[in-house]
C-alpha cells in the first residue's frame, strides 16, 4: 500500500514505536508502504523508497560515475534510497524478516508505484545498515540481489534533542538569517530543496559559529553501503552508455518470486534451526503493553523528553 491516506498513521506509529533509530522525516520524492501478511492481516513491516543519497561513495565508486553523468546529466535520479526496511517483531527474528523487507522494497509493485508517480526509470537502490562498522551482521549480508560496497565516508553531525534542535535552529534564523533561507526555505528551479542533507549541513554550520570542536559533535559511525541492481547493465546506464530501451532485467522481482526466494532460503532454515535450539522468539507485539493505558501513560512512557 503506497501511502494511502487511511493508513499513514499506522505507518507513522509503527515507525516510531518498532524501529530503534529516530525518526526524522523525509526531504523531497519518498514513497511508503506497508507489509501485511495476506492471511491474518497482521503488519509484518514497514518501508520507504526516498530521494537517492546524492554522494555516497561506494555506490558512486562502483558505478563509475563522473559529476557530469551524475548531476548535469541527472542519472543519480534513476536511483533511489531505502530509508526505511524495519520488520515487526517476533516474525524479524523468527523468520529473517528484515530479508523479505529488503527483497520486497525491489519488488516491482514499489518500483512501478515509484516509476508510475515520479515518471522516473529505476535502476537501482542503495541503503546503509543501521550499524557501523564494528558491529557485525545486517539483514543485507549474504542476501540475493544486494551488495555491499564498502562504508561510508565522512562523519554526520549528531543530532541534539528536539527541543535543542528547535533552540538551535531559531537561533540561526535570528543570528544568520540568510543561511537559515538557503538551508530551510530556498528551492532550486525543480521544487527541490535548493541544499541537499540541509539539516545535517545547517547543524554543522550552527556548531561551528556557537564555537564547537568537531569531536564535540560528530561521529565516526561508518555504515556499510549496500546496493541492489534492478538491471544487469544499470552500471552502464547510469554512466550514460547505453540507453534505457537497452537495459536487461537483473532477477524475478515479482512478489511471489522475492517470498518465495526468502521463504526457501532464509525463513524455512532460520526457523527450523531456532526450534532445534529452543530459542524461538515470543516477544510481545510492542502494544500489548498499552492495551490498558492511557494515552497521556503512553505519551509518560515512551514520548517523556
Amino acid at each position: 500500500h503506497a501511502n494511502p491516506d487511511p493508513l499513514a498513521e499506522d505507518w507513522t506509529i509503527l515507525r516510531h514505536f518498532v524501529s530503534s533509530m529516530s525518526h526524522g522525516g523525509n526531504i523531497g520524492k519518498s514513497l511508503r508502504f506497508l507489509v501485511r501478511d495476506k492471511r491474518t492481516k497482521k503488519y509484518l513491516g514497514i518501508l520507504c523508497l526516498s530521494e537517492a543519497f546524492f554522494d555516497l561513495k561506494g555506490r558512486d565508486d562502483a558505478i563509475g560515475w563522473d559529476q557530469e553523468q551524475k548531476v548535469n546529466q541527472q542519472k543519480v535520479q534513476h536511483t533511489a534510497t531505502g530509508s526505511v526496511i524495519v520488520p515487526t517483531q517476533p516474525f524479524g527474528f523468527n523468520y529473517l524478516g528484515g530479508k523479505l523487507l529488503s527483497l520486497l522494497l525491489v519488488s516491482d509493485i514499489v518500483i512501478d508505484t515509484w516509476e508510475q508517480i515520479y515518471g522516473i526509470k529505476l535502476t537501482g537502490i542503495a541503503t546503509t545498515s543501521l550499524y557501523g562498522k564494528k558491529r557485525t551482521g545486517t539483514q543485507y549480508d549474504s542476501l540475493k540481489h544486494w551488495k555491499k560496497y564498502g562504508y561510508t565516508a565522512g562523519s554526520p553531525s549528531l543530532r541534539p534533542r528536539m527541543r535543542t534542535e528547535s533552540a538551535v535552529r531559531e537561533w540561526m534564523r535570528n543570528k544568520h538569517p540568510f543561511e537559515f533561507w538557503r538551508h530551510y526555505k530556498a528551492k532550486r528551479t525543480s521544487g527541490q530543496p535548493l541544499i541537499r542533507d540541509a539539516n545535517n549541513r545547517a547543524r554543522q554550520f550552527c556548531y561551528k559559529k556557537l564555537g564547537l570542536e568537531k569531536d564535540e559533535h560528530q561521529s565516526d559511525h561508518r555504515r556499510g553501503i549496500y546496493f541492489c541492481k534492478l538491471y544487469s547493465n544499470a552500471f552502464e546506464f547510469l554512466r550514460g552508455e547505453i540507453a534505457e530501451s537497452e537495459l536487461k532485467p537483473q532477477f524475478d522481482n515479482s512478489v511471489a518470486g522475492l517470498v518465495d526466494l526468502w521463504r526457501e532460503r532464509y525463513a524455512t532454515k532460520r526457523i527450523k534451526n531456532l526450534i532445534e535450539k529452543d530459542n524461538v522468539s515470543d516477544e510481545p507485539l510492542f502494544y500489548d503493553e498499552f492495551l490498558f493505558s492511557s494515552w497521556d501513560q503512553i505519551r509518560a512512557q515512551r514520548f517523556s523528553k
